[in-house]
């Protein structure tokens, strides 16, 4: 791509000629290292691919419908909108615009161009199906970045069968299940637990769609913190345990915040580890870098007298100028 994009977007300088070529350039950049049949992906990145940091470009899309998401850190200016709806439209996708920041929360992603789109509709992940859903407000159904990591949990389910007859995985802070479908499809019976039945019952949807029977697996409204010494109490151990976490919640006037918290969240799941089991621990708080919440893993483990590796994991290919999600798996020894 020839040229630069600008640093800031509020003095944004590009053409039409400009972003259709790094978007055309990205979507054939994309097509050679996605995982087959995956159909969500974050198509722009950040500065490293043509947008002010903190912006990002992604792409929902199935045979009849093909969704753009752009995601800004700011307002864009009408002139950043007027480029984006045009390239849309040579495209033919339909664009949305979400501003992202703690005002937006409540409010679903902007129609921009092209054709509106007005109800929930599949796209595919490594072949797996979610629905996505432009009118449920701030967040679609998927979170795009945590793609390698349900690859991973399918993969872990798979090498655990191997010894096993039977694997229990338990998605905590569940939202639509991701986890718990990649689980399920690789042959583990899961629990999902959220605190909102609105996720509870998008989640058996999106198991509906991969043909998994929700009668063989288990949905619990509920506090995660309040769920994991139930758990523990009545010996109901697991193979597998995720925990992604919001930095903030507010459930029956108590109040967990990830930087005080996550420590005692993985000791609370650590007493429901199944031996040889692992633990999925992801968040997006910004106060941590990767090597203190590698530090928070291991605590937790010292202070339940747990072995274990500890690996750190990446984000996928598409986000190359993201450093928000960390995750690490504890896999006990």
């Amino acid at each position: 791509m020839k040229g630069k994009f600008p640093s800031k977007i509020k003095s944004i300088s590009f053409d039409f000629k400009q972003l259709n070529s790094a978007i055309t350039q990205q979507l054939q950049a994309r097509a050679n290292f996605l995982p087959s049949n995956t159909t969500a992906y974050r198509l722009l990145d950040g500065p490293s691919e043509g947008l002010d940091r903190g912006s990002c470009l992604e792409v929902y899309n199935n045979t009849q419908t093909n969704a753009w998401l752009w995601q800004t850190s700011e307002a864009p200016t009408s002139l950043e909108i007027k480029q984006f709806i045009k390239v849309a439209n040579q495209h033919k996708a339909s664009l949305y615009l979400k501003t992202l920041g703690a005002k937006n929360l409540s409010k679903s992603p902007q129609h921009l161009s092209g054709v509106e789109i007005t109800k929930p509709f599949l796209v595919k992940e490594s072949g797996r199906s979610y629905w996505i859903d432009f009118a449920s407000g701030y967040s679609q159904g998927i979170f795009l970045d945590q793609r390698d990591n349900r690859n991973q949990v399918a993969t872990l389910v798979a090498e655990r069968l191997k010894s096993k007859e039977e694997v229990k995985i338990l998605n905590t802070f569940a939202y639509t299940a991701g986890f718990s479908v990649s689980a399920a499809l690789a042959g583990a019976t899961t629990t999902t637990l959220d605190l909102s039945n609105t996720y509870i019952e998008w989640s058996k949807r999106n198991f509906e769609a991969n043909n998994i029977n929700i009668n063989e697996h288990y949905f619990l409204k509920g506090d995660t913190l309040e769920w994991l010494p139930k758990f523990a109490k009545k010996e109901r151990l697991f193979d597998g345990i995720v925990l992604d976490p919001p930095s903030f919640s507010r459930n029956k006037g108590k109040v967990f915040k990830v930087q005080d918290h996550y420590s005692t969240l993985i000791e609370q799941a650590l007493l429901c580890l199944a031996p040889q089991g692992w633990v999925m621990c992801s968040t997006n708080y910004l106060g941590f870098n990767l090597q203190q919440f590698e530090s928070i893993a291991k605590k937790a483990c010292n202070s339940q007298g747990i072995r274990a590796d500890i690996t750190a994991a990446k984000l996928p290919e598409d986000f190359p100028s993201s450093n928000h999600l960390k995750v690490v798996f504890i896999q006990a020894l």
